[in-house]
């Protein structure tokens, strides 16, 4: 599969890196030689004759070009409108939600709850939810089954866990922000490449084999 990557600097970068660890990503397109001469780096000289462009937005050259030649296109924010030709929100909250579906069907599960890390003051009130080591306890804005812990500093992570008929399904996983980041937009374009769609939703597991693939640890615990 031949993967591009519209600009983006040093974040951009580490998708690309990414990408190239795994064999059978056969081409990263790049807009500059940023990614050294490694074999498998080619420029983009035509963005339609990639399988998907990763993009943090969708006002680059790039993008365009894809947009109008049909090639699904990853972002990690969400779209207001989305559309069937963008995997949009491949993010951690993205990623945590993909393991609450794989808790609820482990389970075959009635309900679920999520929660995950932002950038942002780590909170002196409210409800708390313990995350993995190293971040342990914190405090969480909760709104229903949803929680969202702000932390600075370098890590980031999430927590899922679900109730069934077959008992308890807990997921987490911590690990660096900035590897996470890339990870998940890396696996989200080789799943959308590989044709298993564009919403993050309807290919949950694909995603989570990726990630795991790719080399992110997630601990699980079923009781």
């Amino acid at each position: 599969m031949r993967i591009a990557l519209a600009p983006g600097g040093e974040s951009m970068l580490r998708v690309g890196r990414v990408l190239l660890a795994d064999a059978r990503v056969s081409a990263v397109g790049v807009p500059d030689s940023a990614l050294g001469t490694h074999p498998r780096v080619t420029a983009i000289e035509d963005p339609a004759s990639f399988d998907a462009v990763i993009a943090h937005d969708l006002g680059s050259a790039v993008t365009t070009v894809a947009w109008k030649s049909g090639v699904p296109i990853v972002l990690a924010t969400e779209l207001e409108s989305p559309s069937e030709s963008v995997a949009d929100g491949a993010n951690l909250e993205g990623l945590a939600r993909c393991l609450a579906q794989q808790a609820l069907a482990t389970v075959d599960g009635f309900s679920a709850s999520v929660g995950w890390t932002t950038p942002g003051r780590k909170l002196m009130t409210g409800p708390s939810l313990a995350f993995p080591a190293p971040l342990g306890i914190l405090k969480v804005v909760d709104d229903r089954d949803v929680a969202v812990a702000p932390i600075d500093g370098d890590l980031a992570g999430a927590v899922v866990s679900a109730s069934g008929r077959l008992g308890t399904a807990t997921f987490g996983l911590v690990e660096s922000r900035d590897f996470l980041e890339a990870i998940i937009l890396a696996a989200t374009a080789i799943c959308v490449a590989s044709g298993h769609g564009t919403s993050l939703e309807n290919m949950s597991e694909h995603v989570i084999a990726e990630v795991r693939r790719a080399g992110l640890v997630i601990a699980s615990k079923v009781a």
